[in-house]
C-alpha cells in the first residue's frame, strides 16, 4: 500500500509540470522562486511585469528592461518599473542635442549617451574663432561648421607687408 500511496496521489493531484516550458503571456514574466505548477500555468508561473505600467512620476518612464521586470505590488511598482526620462537633460558635448524621444527614453546610467544625439542641424560658422591669419566668412552666419571648422568658415586676412588687417 505504501508503494502506491505517490502513485495515487500524483493521479489524484495531478503531476506537476515545470514553469519554465511554460511561455509567460504578454505583459508578463516568471515569477521568481515558482517552479511547478499542477493546474494554471500562467496565474501560478506568471506575474504581471513593468511593460504594462504606467508611470505617474513627472518626467519618468519605463526602465529599459520593463518586459523583463516584475510589476510586483502597486505600493512598490514606481520605483521598480520607472526612472527619470531624458526629459530636461542638457547635453553636454558639442553640437549635440536632446533626441526626439527623450521623454520616453530613460537616462540610465550614463545620460549623455542616452539622451543626446548629433545635432541634425548643423551648427553655422557664427561665433567661431579662427587662427592664425584668418577671419570669419562673410557668410559665417549662413555657412556649415563641418568637421573642419578652420577650413569651412574662416578666410585669410588681408595682409601687406607690415600688418594684417582684421576687416
Amino acid at each position: 500500500m505504501r508503494c502506491l500511496l505517490p502513485v495515487f496521489l500524483s493521479f489524484y493531484l495531478g503531476s506537476a509540470e515545470q514553469c519554465s516550458a511554460h511561455n509567460c503571456d504578454a505583459n508578463t514574466v516568471q515569477k521568481a522562486g515558482v517552479t511547478e505548477y499542477t493546474a494554471d500555468a500562467q496565474a501560478t508561473c506568471c506575474e504581471a511585469s513593468c511593460s504594462g505600467y504606467t508611470c505617474t512620476t513627472a518626467d519618468h518612464t519605463l526602465k529599459a528592461d520593463a518586459a523583463e521586470t516584475a510589476k510586483g505590488d502597486d505600493a512598490t511598482a514606481e520605483a521598480t518599473c520607472c526612472e527619470q526620462s531624458c526629459t530636461g537633460y542638457s547635453c553636454t558635448t558639442a553640437d549635440h542635442s536632446l533626441k526626439t524621444d527623450a521623454a520616453t527614453t530613460p537616462r540610465g546610467a550614463d545620460a549623455e549617451a542616452a539622451c543626446c544625439a548629433a545635432t541634425t542641424t548643423p551648427q553655422k560658422c557664427t561665433g567661431y574663432e579662427c587662427t592664425g591669419n584668418t577671419k570669419l566668412g562673410e557668410n559665417a552666419d549662413t555657412t556649415d561648421r563641418t568637421d573642419n571648422p578652420q577650413t569651412a568658415c574662416c578666410v585669410a586676412k588681408k595682409c601687406d607687408e607690415h600688418t594684417c588687417a582684421t576687416a
